[in-house]
């Protein structure tokens, strides 16, 4: 079985912790806040959590590598770093935010490992391209063309 591992435990990892426990996938919350997370986790089995921040970046490297999937659900600024890990150990990352220029430079090197970067998974940005889609959907349909889309 897949084990995933959740990096954070602001108020947007609570859906993907129910969903996953929801769907009996394992997971291990990291975050400094291993309160809110123990509490996301209510107690199911297949849910664990540990007290680990950014300035750790050892335990990190440790916990990439214990999981097969990391969902990094911190700050941005951070998504480039974790990236990097998961190449290092060949493991797919989600994440919810833009794709900045840093991310966007490990693109290449993440399809020679064969994993998958998924960025810009959430609400806002992910409600957003929904919205852009529609209006496309509706340009195609009156016959017109898009030459370009920006994403800012």
């Amino acid at each position: 079985m897949k084990k995933v591992l959740i990096l954070g435990a602001g108020m947007v990892v609570k859906p993907i912790v129910e969903y996953l426990l929801d769907h009996q996938i394992p997971l291990l919350i990291a975050s400094p806040m291993k309160q809110r997370a123990d509490a996301m986790i209510n107690g199911n089995p297949l849910g664990s959590s540990v007290d680990w921040s950014m300035d750790d970046p050892e335990a990190l490297d440790k916990l990439v590598a214990e999981h097969d999937i990391a969902v990094s659900l911190l700050p941005y600024k951070y998504h480039a770093d974790v990236a990097k890990v998961c190449l290092k150990y060949k493991r797919s990352l989600v994440t919810t935010s833009y794709v900045q220029p840093e991310m966007k430079s490990l693109d290449a090197a993440a399809r020679k490992a064969g994993v998958l970067f998924m960025n810009e998974m959430g609400l806002d940005p992910g409600l957003d391209h929904m919205t852009a889609m529609k209006i496309i959907d509706y340009v195609h349909l009156k016959g017109g063309k898009v030459e370009e889309f920006y994403s800012l």
